[in-house]
């Protein structure tokens, strides 16, 4: 669990200019609050990272590829969650970590640990998915935006979802969280001592 996380959620993304989080908290009806609204809702069901546009060995033991990627909210509110993430690469989990996820504006939110901002580019929740885009990581896709795509469902979802990460962030990213990668990987269950500890390299 090293390389960078898998998660999603799991997260990473920078926005040219961040609003202070005084300001993120004025704006509303946003993408970032249809993104908290859709995370109160999941209750217990879980959320997988279906696809990644760049770099998937992110937490992953370098030369480790991720096979699943899978989190559990644990608290959401109109402006910040709490999630419960594990991933397994190389065929092993890895320990269950929390990352939290706070509104800075009204498309963008940062995750932590390792303050990662995203902006927030679609949330189908009849489709029960979103897309993000992680601004400080490049594509591996062409000209395409480095991006996530999360579902509560594993799967390629065809809607809305689906073309709005290909319209977004391309077309060729093989399917990341799978039935097969993902049947041995447990729910993720964290403690108060379920924190990730980051360095210069890994983010979440």
């Amino acid at each position: 669990m090293q390389r960078y996380f898998a998660y999603v959620v799991v997260f990473t993304i920078l926005a040219t200019e961040m609003p202070s989080s005084a300001e993120g908290d004025d704006t509303s009806n946003g993408k970032a609050d249809q993104l908290f609204q859709f995370l109160r809702g999941l209750g217990e069901d879980l959320l997988y990272t279906i696809k990644r546009s760049y770099n998937r060995n992110l937490k992953a033991d370098e030369g480790a590829t991720v096979e699943c990627v899978k989190a559990i909210k644990l608290k959401a509110t109109d402006t910040d969650a709490v999630m419960c993430t594990i991933y397994k690469a190389g065929g092993k989990a890895a320990n269950p970590f929390k990352a939290t996820y706070q509104k800075k504006g009204e498309d963008t939110i940062e995750g932590n640990p390792g303050s990662f901002n995203m902006t927030v580019l679609y949330v189908g929740e009849d489709e029960r998915c979103f897309v993000i885009h992680m601004l400080d990581r490049t594509s591996q896709i062409g000209n395409g935006k480095a991006c996530d795509m999360l579902s509560a469902m594993l799967g390629s979802s065809g809607g809305n979802c689906e073309r709005e990460f290909t319209d977004e962030c391309g077309s060729e990213s093989p399917q990341l969280s799978t039935e097969g990668g993902c049947s041995d990987v447990p729910t993720p269950v964290c403690t108060e001592m379920s924190q990730l500890t980051l360095d210069g390299t890994d983010q979440v």
